[in-house]
């Protein structure tokens, strides 16, 4: 089974074709005001145990741009196993480009948000600015 470093490793460089930029074991981009952030974060469980997070930040919600997962408003986390096999580099790919695809825009986020379609957790804050604002003065 790879490290969590061998695993950022081999996504490195097709998230930085993204336009992902790394910090140690995480990476972020910005799109318009939502920053989009994924980590591997090692478990406190053991060494061969890791998650993957996925967040988005809300510029307008936040004093510094964000980019780690702990100042993001809405993250979502993933296991490194499936279904008790270990996820590989190029489903992990997958995931990140839908959940870019799903969240990458503040227009699609706002509809998740109204019709109750977010993934994870998301701050109260965070639910109350994307189901009011009115996207036309953004």
């Amino acid at each position: 089974m790879q490290t969590p470093e061998e695993f950022a490793l081999a996504l490195a460089p097709h998230l930085k074709k993204m336009g992902y930029k790394k910090v140690k074991l995480t990476w972020y981009k910005t799109l318009g005001s939502l920053s989009l952030v994924f980590s591997i974060q090692k478990s406190q469980y053991g060494a061969d145990v890791w998650y993957y997070y996925f967040g988005i930040g809300l510029q307008e919600l936040a004093s510094s741009p964000i980019r780690t997962i702990g100042k993001c408003q809405i993250t979502y986390r993933v296991d490194q196993t499936e279904n008790k096999k270990p996820i590989t580099y190029e489903n992990l790919l997958h995931l990140i480009r839908k959940w870019e695809a799903m969240y990458g825009d503040l227009q699609k986020l706002r509809i998740c948000a109204i019709e109750g379609r977010l993934s994870g957790q998301c701050t109260p804050a965070a639910r109350r600015y994307l189901t009011s604002v009115d996207l036309s003065k953004l």
